[in-house]
């Protein structure tokens, strides 16, 4: 059985502490990916009374703010960042809901306190907000529909509709960045940090084939100026090789395969694949074939 993000977070830190998941955590991490979410609420509650942490506080904000429950959800959320100076929840889409809230702005001014004394001021903070909330729209109801494809299947009407409803605020996102990229080019990692410049690289990645292949020479740019990653770079680039059928060039495609295993997608003269991401500054890849020589 696939492990949960739940119990790699706490298996992640057994070795540590002297820390293992409980059974009410195992429960709660399998009832939640089966849809069932009042009992995973209840087997998480469990779990925190026997262990409190902030991951197992966190998990029940996500849950109780995907069943609506601000309040319970602000609650929790809070515990879960008291020594937290992350951007972690302004971006998750689990939270989508609770962003009409005052609660929200009051939560988020105190992370971006905790960020801004980490690493310094931010030169044009409205921006970075406003893409924060983009990202955290690009993933706005992925967890529920993770959820309703478990338990009423892929095709329910449910599930459909939640599809909907995300391609809906990705189309929404789509019009938003394009004419940020219009008007002021591709967001500086300088002006907003590397976490909202993202949002505009999960849109534009999650977008259509048109989109990458308008804003590649951007964000190469971006690149080129030390305002973004090479990495987001490689990821379009290899995202607009598979859109068009041709083998990716620097391996960071993956695809599900039999048994939900992860797989990733066949690359252009795999040989040469290190020389390449090299020349980019990326960290070689080893779990790769390589044809051999005769």
């Amino acid at each position: 059985m696939r492990i949960g993000l739940a119990l790699m977070f706490f298996c992640n830190i057994a070795h540590s502490q002297n820390f293992a998941p409980s059974k009410f955590a195992i429960l709660a991490d399998s009832t939640g990916r089966a849809g069932n979410v009042r009992e995973a609420i209840m087997a998480w509650q469990m779990d925190y009374s026997f262990q409190p942490n902030a991951e197992t506080a966190y998990k029940l904000a996500s849950l109780y703010a995907m069943c609506e429950y601000a309040d319970s959800a602000f609650f929790w959320l809070q515990l879960a960042l008291e020594k937290d100076s992350s951007d972690r929840a302004m971006v998750d889409g689990d939270f989508q809901f609770l962003t009409k809230f005052e609660k929200w702005e009051y939560l988020e001014g105190k992370q971006i306190a905790k960020l801004e004394a980490k690493q310094g001021l931010f030169k044009n903070l409205p921006l970075a907000r406003s893409l924060w909330r983009v990202q955290m729209k690009d993933q706005a109801y992925t967890s529920q529909y993770s959820m309703a494809r478990s338990k009423l299947g892929p095709d329910h009407p449910a599930s459909l509709a939640l599809i909907i409803l995300n391609q809906k605020f990705r189309e929404e996102n789509a019009h938003e960045v394009e004419k940020l990229i219009q008007n002021f080019g591709w967001p500086k990692i300088s002006e907003i940090g590397e976490s909202a410049a993202k949002s505009v690289f999960y849109v534009i990645q999650h977008g259509s084939a048109e989109g990458r292949k308008r804003y590649l020479p951007e964000l190469k740019a971006a690149c080129q100026a030390k305002e973004a990653p090479w990495l987001w770079y490689a990821t379009m680039y290899d995202r607009i090789l598979n859109d068009q059928g041709k083998n990716q060039c620097y391996g960071t495609q993956f695809s599900w395969g039999a048994g939900g295993t992860i797989l990733r997608k066949p690359i252009d003269a795999p040989e040469y694949i290190n020389k390449r991401r090299l020349e980019l500054g990326l960290e070689p890849i080893t779990d790769i074939d390589v044809p051999q020589k005769d």
